[in-house]
């Protein structure tokens, strides 16, 4: 049986008064009454504010309240940024591992085999703008 966010409060708090949550926490003492009687749960962004105040993962505190599922968890969370804020090595890593996915899904599609070639959208555009660190389409380049 999943553990209520009731009990969670009342197991993270460790027998801390509501006044001294309502304190640590910020979140109003009547709130906190009524989530640890079961009466109603919080917003999600009081959730993390719990959470945070006590050194929680505030992914588990949204679990416990039913913002989350713990299957949503398990996959990689893809954030937006600017590739300008994005250093050379950060670039280079996040490119290997697209590249190794998608050498990944060659291998599976084609039995298994050792798949060594660039991806077509990238051997075109390094036979238009030079060589690739001589590794597309599977031949050896002339650079090194």
């Amino acid at each position: 049986m999943a553990e209520t966010w009731a009990e969670y409060t009342r197991r993270i708090t460790a027998g801390a008064t509501q006044s001294e949550i309502a304190a640590r926490t910020g979140i109003e003492q009547s709130s906190i009454s009524r989530w640890r009687q079961g009466k109603n749960m919080p917003r999600a962004e009081l959730v993390v504010t719990f959470a945070r105040a006590y050194d929680r993962n505030p992914t588990e505190a949204l679990i416990v309240a039913g913002y989350l599922d713990r299957d949503e968890i398990g996959g990689v969370i893809e954030l937006e940024t600017s590739l300008s804020a994005v250093t050379t090595d950060q670039l280079l890593d996040e490119l290997g591992r697209r590249f190794s996915d998608l050498q990944g899904r060659a291998r599976a599609a084609e039995g298994g085999e050792e798949s060594t070639t660039w991806p077509d959208k990238w051997a075109r555009r390094s036979s238009t703008q030079g060589d690739l660190g001589g590794h597309h389409s599977g031949e050896a380049g002339s650079g090194s």
